[in-house]
């Protein structure tokens, strides 16, 4: 299990968001970490990347889908960050499924055994999130992409190539999540690219857009619900 804080420690954090420690990343700029609301945040001064139970964009997007009418046995996340998704499966949904983690930050990695969400059920596995697809032969019912360079999406991730492996590594009924900043005119332009791109290999293809982020939720086959 991860490292327990102490409990005045996170009473205070209701109040003011209290200082763990900084991190020095080579693949980002100074990393943050500290105690918000009784939770870990790791954040950057552009964006915040994990949150435990928190973390809205993935939070709301699973309960406006209803994640608990998937079959969720299987999950990978891109960009796993201190754990945030498995967290909230969890907490909110009462979901405990499999998970692999992919996160190429190895202090990261450490930050996450150490604060973040880690159990028996969960392999993390420091690499890069392209490479693991490219070679990746497994199959998941849920794949979550949550990958950024500050507050933007690295543009190699929508290529079509790499979203062709994503739609082969899901299973039949499996579903992709895609957390995209829209703050920005270059961001909002990516996105609009995505979403062509997406559309031409998936058959449905939903975004929901949550604050400053735009969740794209795109399904391997179309399933109805009676």
């Amino acid at each position: 299990m991860a490292k327990k804080l102490n409990f005045v420690t996170r009473i205070l954090s209701y109040f003011w968001d209290i200082p763990i420690e900084k991190i020095q990343s080579q693949y980002d700029e100074e990393l943050q970490l500290s105690l918000d609301k009784g939770r870990v945040k790791l954040s950057t001064s552009e964006a915040v990347y994990s949150f435990e139970d928190l973390y809205y964009c993935f939070s709301q997007t699973f309960s406006q889908i209803e994640i608990q009418k998937f079959e969720v046995n299987k999950v990978l996340i891109l960009g796993y960050g201190l754990g945030s998704i498995p967290c909230i499966l969890e907490r909110k949904f009462q979901i405990s499924p499999n998970i692999t983690g992919i996160e190429i930050d190895s202090s990261i990695v450490d930050m996450a055994k150490k604060y973040g969400f880690y159990n028996e059920k969960t392999q993390i596995i420091c690499q890069d999130a392209i490479d693991f697809i490219q070679n990746n032969k497994d199959s998941f019912d849920l794949i979550c992409i949550d990958v950024f360079e500050g507050h933007r999406v690295p543009v190699r991730m929508d290529a079509e190539d790499f979203l062709l492996k994503i739609k082969s590594g899901l299973n039949d009924k499996g579903i992709v999540i895609f957390n995209r900043m829209n703050d920005d005119l270059q961001n909002r332009n990516q996105n609009k690219t995505l979403a062509k791109t997406l559309s031409g290999i998936f058959p449905e293809v939903n975004k929901i857009h949550i604050r400053d982020n735009l969740m794209y939720v795109a399904r391997k086959e179309v399933i109805e619900y009676v």
